[in-house]
């Protein structure tokens, strides 16, 4: 289905068939332990933050749970298959200030580090959504220009769900901030 927009009074798009995204924040670390997270950097023909960088990203289709479309949403973006049951939920927001009225899940998983040496290719029939894709060192997220603040919610998502998973505590509680750890 096309999307329909409407405009509001004060020129704000809405979009009617655009109202629960999702977003997987996938992770490896390579053999030192350097900690990775997949993002891709979003194209020129977009609908906003052209040119930006997130983390796989998009919105459910009809029929579809949420960890089946940021699963889909990653192999159109990134050409990466990421088996489902990997997929955990970390968050959802309802906030109406929020990403303009959308309902957002955020989902994340931990891949083996072979993972660093798989192509990656965007398979999206959307002309132009997406620019380049790479895996960005945890420590390099600051020389990145992100859309929708998502590094700092990278570096939520990992403090708050991939190190307590991994490790069974959150490692910024014992040594301070994110960017001393990493």
């Amino acid at each position: 289905m096309k999307n329909q927009v409407y405009v509001t009074d004060d020129g704000q798009k809405i979009y009617n068939d655009r109202s629960v995204g999702v977003s997987l924040f996938i992770f490896t670390a390579d053999k030192s332990g350097k900690w990775y997270v997949l993002c891709n950097q979003r194209g020129n023909r977009t609908s906003d933050s052209k040119l930006m960088w997130n983390v796989p990203s998009g919105y459910l289709d009809w029929d579809e749970d949420g960890e089946k479309a940021a699963v889909r949403e990653t192999k159109e973006e990134c050409g990466l298959d990421i088996p489902w049951p990997w997929v955990t939920e970390a968050e959802h927001s309802t906030s109406p200030e929020e990403h303009k009225q959308h309902i957002i899940f955020r989902y994340y998983a931990i891949v083996p580090s072979y993972y660093l040496e798989k192509e990656l290719a965007s398979t999206s029939d959307e002309e132009d959504e997406v620019r380049d894709i790479k895996w960005i060192p945890l420590r390099d997220l600051k020389d990145y220009n992100f859309a929708f603040n998502q590094d700092k919610t990278i570096e939520r998502i990992f403090t708050d769900y991939v190190l307590l998973e991994k490790y069974g505590v959150v490692l910024e509680q014992l040594y301070g901030p994110l960017a001393t750890v990493l």
